[in-house]
């Protein structure tokens, strides 16, 4: 079993485990890599600059739209138990978040955000797609599998919903539409949407982790009210 190997290897080879542990704590560091790209080629000056663009507004939305599938897929399917909650797989067990094993495994919302912005560098650059996709896998995905956190097939479901939809968000009819009139604001008022997309960015990186702090706090403040 997948899951197993890459656990079995944490545990009889300390260097692996400290690095995935690492890339565990510092799991918006794929995310900083993909958005860095981005951010790479919003300002490359060319003749594709406005087609460029185009694409990494598209991309991010999706990104975003693919972050919301996966969760509400979580809500809606079955609850599946994290490998590491498993009795069966005798993994060995490491310093990672003890909250997660109340939250259903299927399917992984990092390896939906991941792979939709992959997708969306794809379409920049075949190269640096290519850089993307390895770093997606070994940075993302590697980490939470050796952990755990998340079963082989909740990852493989999760990069395929966040490949179909960046796919979908690539599309001519989509990113034409999407991405026209906040081109023409951030035309009108730079100053404005460039301080809102920096801020989003650090979010999307992430993983809106502050928002949702920030959504719970509110939520439980409300329901004692």
């Amino acid at each position: 079993m997948v899951t197993k190997s890459a656990n079995s290897l944490a545990d009889r080879y300390p260097w692996f485990e400290s690095s995935m542990a690492y890339l565990i704590d510092s799991e918006s560091l794929p995310f900083l890599f993909f958005a860095s790209i981005l951010c790479a080629y919003w300002f490359r000056k060319d003749a594709e600059q406005l087609n460029r663009r185009e694409r990494i507004v598209s991309g991010i939305v999706g990104g975003v739209c693919s972050l919301v599938v996966a969760r509400l897929l979580a809500f809606m399917l079955p609850f599946r138990d994290r490998p590491m909650s498993s009795e069966r797989l005798h993994l060995a067990h490491f310093n990672v978040e003890v909250a997660l094993r109340t939250w259903s495994s299927m399917p992984s919302d990092h390896a939906a955000l991941a792979f939709s912005l992959i997708v969306t560098v794809w379409f920049l650059s075949r190269f640096w797609g290519i850089a993307v996709l390895a770093a997606g896998i070994c940075l993302s995905v590697l980490p939470r599998l050796t952990f755990g956190l998340h079963w082989a097939s909740d990852l493989v479901t999760g990069s395929i919903i966040g490949a179909s939809v960046g796919m979908l968000f690539q599309s001519q009819r989509i990113r034409s539409r999407l991405a026209k009139w906040f081109l023409r604001q951030v035309d009108a008022h730079p100053a404005l949407y460039y301080g809102f997309s920096f801020a989003f960015l650090f979010e999307l990186v992430n993983m809106f982790r502050d928002l949702r702090g920030l959504a719970i706090v509110l939520f439980a403040t409300l329901k004692h009210h």
